[in-house]
């Protein structure tokens, strides 16, 4: 996916034997076109992720304002506001879950949130493509600092699918110099 002078890479990254596979996201930021800071974010794959016959390509290139628009409110609304009454506004019953944890549905994902297992703070960059937007939020998972990496898929304006990579906080974020240029904003 790519968006202005953002480039997002999400992939599974085998390992060197059968249990040691990761998942993350490489974002790499261009200047006139070339690659000028990088981060790549990655956790250990757990359980078995739901497989869903989800494009791996955006389709609707025409619904990168929409999509931008539902992924930015429930992530301010719902995520960094806690109006977790609100979530049905911008996510389906029957999400696809891709982070085994959570389990799939709405229900697992309200009671991580509800018992503030997840705490989001502060949005740092938003990347839309399509019916896909990836956000890279800060906040904490049981009190300790970290960086929530979440992609979604959207279609008929509610969020149906969600990737995500949960790292501790590091020295710097590839993106801090722009910080400066658009905090908390849009790329």
């Amino acid at each position: 996916m790519a968006a202005d002078d953002i480039v997002v890479i999400q992939a599974e990254y085998p390992g060197h034997g059968p249990t040691d596979a990761f998942t993350g996201f490489e974002i790499i930021r261009l200047v006139d076109g070339e690659p000028a800071q990088r981060w790549l974010a990655m956790q250990p794959v757990t359980g078995s992720p739901a497989v869903t016959d989800a494009p791996d390509h955006a389709e609707h290139p025409e619904r990168t304002g929409l999509s931008r628009r539902i992924v930015e409110s429930y992530t301010d609304d719902v995520l960094i506001g806690g109006s977790l009454p609100h979530i049905s506004r911008y996510v389906v019953t029957d999400l696809v879950q891709h982070t085994p944890a959570l389990g799939s549905g709405i229900a697992p994902l309200c009671a991580a949130l509800a018992n503030r297992l997840m705490c989001y703070r502060r949005r740092l960059l938003t990347v839309a493509d399509g019916e896909f937007v990836l956000t890279v939020c800060t906040g904490g998972v049981h009190d300790e600092p970290a960086v929530f990496y979440d992609l979604y898929r959207v279609d008929q304006a509610m969020i149906i699918e969600h990737w995500s990579v949960t790292t501790p906080v590091p020295d710097s974020l590839p993106w801090s110099a722009a910080q400066d240029r658009c905090p908390a904003t849009s790329v």
